[in-house]
């Protein structure tokens, strides 16, 4: 077994040379790899090619780098002049008028989708017309769009108003700002008075407080 073991392992001549020149090999090749970087110089990328698809990506559509500012860019116009509009204060809202608007008006205002111009509408007729724009903030559910909207309304006070001495009981107790207890009150005060002869007098009720009083009293009226 140990002579088997060692015809294998002997080499002639030419093989010995064999296996000393790959050994050599090897190690040029070893030696070679570890200063490569001494024989071929490092290249360096420029990447300036590729700044404006990253600029693209991460600057404004309107960006435009600084080199390029003084150069023409399109039509003969210069950055100055081509960004100039853009530049330009945006061009104020109209201001919407709550009482004549209809849904389309609404719908132009940011904050009022149709779900709120409907509501709107319907809380317009309610009342029977906005006396002031704040009355806005009523509406369900619009509070907080309202502080939106506040600066692109107005409400010109055209209001219908219920006649106390010849409304019915459904007519009166049908507004917004009058509840049950509050129409029967007004009635019961009508009948012990005759008539009412200005608005003031319901401040004898006791639920007619000063807020209560300073909302109902545009929508009031006794000729």
């Amino acid at each position: 077994m140990k002579k088997h073991l060692a015809n294998i392992f002997q080499f002639n001549r030419r093989e010995r040379m064999g296996v000393i020149a790959m050994a050599v090999l090897l190690v040029v090749l070893i030696v070679v790899n570890q200063f490569l970087y001494l024989i071929i110089p490092e290249k360096k990328l420029d990447y300036a090619q590729y700044e404006h698809l990253l600029v693209a990506e991460t600057k404004p559509n309107n960006y435009v780098p600084n080199d390029a500012k003084k150069e023409v860019v399109s039509a003969g116009k210069t950055y100055t002049e081509a960004t100039q509009a853009e530049n330009q204060p945006k061009k104020q809202q109209a201001v919407i008028e709550l009482n004549t608007a209809d849904s389309l008006a609404l719908l132009s205002l940011d904050g009022i989708g149709p779900a709120f111009a409907g509501r709107i509408i319907k809380y317009r007729k309610l009342l029977g017309g906005f006396a002031k724009k704040e009355q806005l903030a009523e509406v369900y559910g619009f509070k907080e769009n309202y502080e939106q909207v506040k600066d692109f309304i107005m409400a010109n006070g055209n209001v219908t108003k219920i006649n106390l001495n010849t409304c019915t009981f459904k007519e009166l107790n049908k507004h917004p700002y009058i509840e049950y207890e509050l129409t029967k009150a007004i009635f019961n005060l009508k009948k012990k008075l005759g008539k009412f002869t200005s608005v003031d007098e319901i401040k004898q009720i006791d639920l007619v407080n000063a807020e209560l009083y300073n909302k109902l009293a545009p929508y009031l009226t006794t000729q």
